[in-house]
């Protein structure tokens, strides 16, 4: 029963956005004046992020592997899937944006699956972060946007070789009470990569020579842009000689709580 209401709110979603049509294929050539990058598109895409999208239940993810890109109807909350697109897909592009990506449909994976395309081949558009592809049924076309919700390497997502980090410390401190440290980071989220992915904030506590006495970590997320999140991190020592002089901290990002390293100068209180 579960799997035949579920099957209804997407023959809705069908009606009013459409399920598969003639896609163009093309090679326009861009504008020599746009700024030439690499990107690398291997991950997980959803367009439930994106305005549009018609339900919170019922959403279209992608999967981009290196040559092959899988799109799949999603609904129940996650529970249920059905196939929507699978064939080549060429991950690693090179070039000024927008790019096009056209996709050849594999018909073993897809000839059987009830919602999926009939299209031989599909057009995809990579600009601004976002990966769009058109959508027709019933004499009725849209777009469908879809933006990266993690990378195929668990590092955050990154369109250029070189990018500054979306997330900061912007304060550090700490006091200590006898053989007990409490340490407290403070990192704000700078870009919308950050978004949905975990902080893990690691601090060297350190003696008077530099000495590191102990290393602590605390893992939290991102719900939004320019967040802030305060992170309490302690240290507790069995000698009642050791003095804590200072601390180090640097932080992490990743959808699994560790990624690409940035760090600052040790903070003292």
């Amino acid at each position: 029963m579960k799997k035949f209401l579920a099957f209804g709110s997407l023959a809705i979603a069908l009606l009013i956005g459409g399920c598969s049509g003639p896609d163009s294929s093309s090679s326009d050539q861009i504008s020599a004046g746009q700024e030439s990058t690499v990107s690398d598109l291997t991950g997980v895409w959803s367009d439930k992020t994106v305005e549009t999208v018609d339900s919170e239940d019922t959403w279209m993810e992608a999967v981009i592997t290196e040559g092959t890109i899988s799109i799949d109807w999603v609904s129940d909350g996650g529970d249920t899937r059905w196939i929507y697109w699978v064939g080549t897909f060429d991950s690693k592009i090179e070039g000024a944006l927008p790019q096009k990506v056209v996709s050849e449909r594999n018909a073993e994976e897809t000839d059987t699956a009830l919602l999926a395309s009939s299209d031989d081949t599909k057009e995809f558009t990579f600009e601004d972060g976002q990966l769009s592809y058109s959508q027709s049924a019933l004499g009725q076309t849209r777009k469908i946007v879809l933006e990266k919700q993690s990378a195929g390497n668990g590092a955050p997502f990154s369109t250029s070789q070189e990018e500054s980090p979306v997330v900061e410390i912007v304060d550090s401190g700490f006091g200590q009470n006898g053989t007990f440290t409490q340490g407290v980071v403070i990192v704000t989220s700078t870009g919308e990569r950050s978004v949905g992915e975990f902080v893990t904030v690691s601090v060297n506590f350190l003696g008077a020579e530099g000495e590191i006495l102990s290393t602590e970590e605390q893992v939290e997320s991102f719900n939004w842009v320019g967040q802030e999140l305060v992170l309490p991190i302690s240290f507790l020592t069995d000698r009642s000689d050791v003095t804590v002089a200072s601390m180090d901290p640097s932080v992490t990002l990743s959808n699994y709580g560790g990624g690409e390293f940035w760090s600052c100068p040790p903070c003292r209180f």
